[in-house]
């Protein structure tokens, strides 16, 4: 079985520099809300490819699709969408935008409840769609965020899938990143074996 993840196109979206904490909500529900920009890296290039494609059920994975596939089915599955960010505390003192998301992607490591959801939740999420995926035993395509897609590199090699991809720190817009189950039959190698 192989998987092909792809990330959301570029985003439409201008972050200022500093925010205070409603400032910084607020702009994370902006962000969810703007629309990928045209024309990104893809060239609205449309593949043809009949693998069913998964998507979040935030707006900017149906649009990349779109960008990607054309007018095709996709399926809708919250199990990919964003791990959710908000701010670190209440304060009107502003602060800059990397402390805003370090802060709070520490507080989801650790398990802060400030945060809407822990990183134990985000794994069993991620476990959760790996094995609706290999349930249904096609191979397939999603596409979903930079946060859930660094989670789910991990969790698909825990669970036996070999991972390909370029970078090993953050995924960019439109990266691609194949993921293909090891053979149990022949010591999971990943070569064919008949």
């Amino acid at each position: 079985m192989k998987i092909i993840a792809i990330r959301h196109a570029q985003m439409d979206m201008h972050w200022e520099k500093q925010y205070s904490s409603e400032g910084f909500d607020r702009a994370c529900r902006e962000y969810d809300q703007c629309h990928v920009l045209p024309g990104t890296e893809s060239g609205n290039r449309i593949f043809t490819d009949d693998r069913p494609v998964y998507v979040s059920s935030l707006s900017r994975t149906k649009e990349t699709a779109k960008l990607l596939f054309g007018d095709r089915d996709v399926i809708v599955t919250p199990l990919l969408d964003e791990v959710p960010l908000r701010s670190f505390k209440d304060t009107e003192k502003k602060y800059p935008l990397y402390v805003w998301n370090i802060a709070g992607r520490l507080q989801w490591f650790l398990g802060n409840r400030r945060q809407e959801e822990t990183r134990v939740q985000t794994r069993e999420r991620a476990a959760r769609l790996i094995s609706m995926l290999v349930k249904g035993g096609e191979d397939c395509i999603v596409i979903s965020h930079g946060w859930f897609l660094q989670v789910l590199v991990r969790e698909l090699k825990r669970a036996g899938f070999e991972v390909k991809r370029g970078s090993v720190i953050r995924i960019g817009p439109l990266e691609r990143i194949a993921f293909t189950e090891k053979a149990p039959h022949c010591g999971n190698c990943m070569h064919n074996c008949l």
